[in-house]
């Protein structure tokens, strides 16, 4: 099998995983690394920049490929930094927001915070697979097209490995039952 054929059978594969999700589509950055993100202290505001890849998608590939870009983009890529689950729910928290100002899911009939931030999780590190796909596509076309010095062909190569790295164990994530009590 080429390399070609593999990350197209790659991408069916995962693309009918994630469409069992369910996620929502949302108004998207898709590229949310840290250096597009900028924080004025005084004014105590956040800043978002370079939308040129902004467009409609689904939240947990924004959300996991943000989380997937804390690796840097520099070679080699450390992703040790990837965000534990507690740094995730921390952001996750934050970005949701308070419960009586935001939509939340009907468990049983109650409103159940703790259960969309355990649904937004598994949804982000999921689709975080999807972002490792992605941009280790667009390194190959971009180490073929572009007249950058930059090793895409290394970033691609590494973007593809932690997604087979990670692919088993974020697939297998599951809403845990407690959140259902």
């Amino acid at each position: 099998m080429t390399s070609k054929e593999w990350i197209k059978k790659e991408l069916n594969s995962l693309k009918e995983f994630l469409d069992q999700t369910n996620a929502p589509v949302v108004f998207a950055h898709n590229d949310l690394l840290p250096a597009n993100i900028l924080y004025d202290k005084e004014e105590d505001h956040v800043w978002f920049i370079d939308y040129e890849y902004a467009s409609y998608n689904y939240r947990g590939f924004d959300i996991g490929n943000h989380f997937c870009e804390f690796a840097g983009t520099r070679s080699p890529l450390q992703w040790e930094a990837y965000p534990s689950k507690a740094e995730q729910m921390e952001f996750l928290r934050a970005y949701l927001g308070e419960p009586n100002t935001c939509q939340f899911s009907h468990v049983g009939g109650e409103t159940d915070a703790e259960h969309e931030l355990e649904r937004l999780y598994v949804e982000a590190n999921q689709f975080s697979l999807a972002a490792h796909l992605f941009w280790g596509t667009w390194a190959f076309v971009q180490s073929e097209t572009s007249d950058i010095d930059y090793d895409y062909m290394g970033y691609g190569l590494a973007r593809l490995g932690e997604y087979l790295n990670r692919k088993h164990e974020f697939l297998s994530l599951q809403l845990t039952l407690s959140v259902y009590e």
